[in-house]
């Protein structure tokens, strides 16, 4: 196992359950290992024979889970969400490395002489290490590891307060957390003192954005109802069926 990667796999719970809904408990059970497997490795090997070393039952589930990994060079495979999650982590350990949390720099004086923020930022923007990188003297390796937390699902508070508010994320709990660590990054003022704060500030982002993304749909709804009625009226003023009947 390379020496930059954690000794655990985080699981997506909410992808995991969207990814093997359906499935049989044996089909989870080979589908995992080879999760695991890649995570340790980078790939799994794509011929059947190597694959039964890793789960000798790979051949009576294989048709089940092979749409689940893409190519990735000669003999590999590998599952692009695990891949994913993977570069993350390292990503996070390699940060680790440089020494811990930097001092903190005065600010210095803003040559545009522009106190004025660009509010009109894309809120949405998941680059999140340029963002990070230039900003001098504020610390945000806390948060980062609280959003790492809640995206593997490792924050049991932050869950149950989730489930018990009855939000449903549908499966988006990294894309809103880490729109929300965007948000941390470009507005310092938003920046909440504890963790027990973070989690109550994130659930508020996500209210916000699943508000926001009612709103459109209810619109799309509308326009559609519309559209409907209009097609109704053309249908009783000729006196014909649609389809040119």
């Amino acid at each position: 196992m390379a020496s930059d990667q954690k000794v655990y796999m985080p699981l997506m719970i909410g992808d995991w359950l969207k990814g093997t809904r359906g499935m049989k408990a044996e089909v989870r059970g080979v589908y995992l290992n080879l999760l695991l497997f890649q995570w340790d490795n980078g790939y799994i090997p794509s011929d059947m024979e190597t694959l039964s070393l890793i789960d000798p039952e790979i051949g009576k589930v294989w048709v089940f889970i092979k749409d689940k990994f893409v190519e990735d060079g000669p003999g590999r495979l590998k599952n692009l969400k695990n891949n994913e999650v993977r570069d993350f982590w390292k990503k996070q350990s390699s940060n680790g490395k440089k020494g811990g949390r930097p001092k903190k720099v005065k600010p210095g004086v803003n040559p545009n002489n522009n106190p004025k923020r660009n509010l009109h930022n894309n809120d949405s923007d998941l680059d999140i290490g340029n963002e990070l990188s230039n900003k001098e003297g504020v610390d945000f390796s806390d948060y980062e590891k609280w959003t790492s937390d809640v995206v593997s699902g490792n924050d049991w508070m932050f869950a149950d307060k989730i489930r018990n508010m009855n939000i449903l994320v549908n499966g988006r709990i990294a894309e809103f957390a880490l729109s929300y660590l965007s948000l941390l990054a470009q507005y310092p003022n938003k920046k909440p003192p504890d963790q027990n704060r973070f989690r109550i500030s994130l659930i508020a982002h996500i209210q916000e954005k699943l508000k926001d993304n009612g709103k459109q749909q209810s619109t799309l709804d509308k326009g559609t109802a519309h559209t409907v009625g209009l097609m109704e009226s053309y249908k009783q003023h000729y006196g014909g069926t649609s389809g040119g009947g």
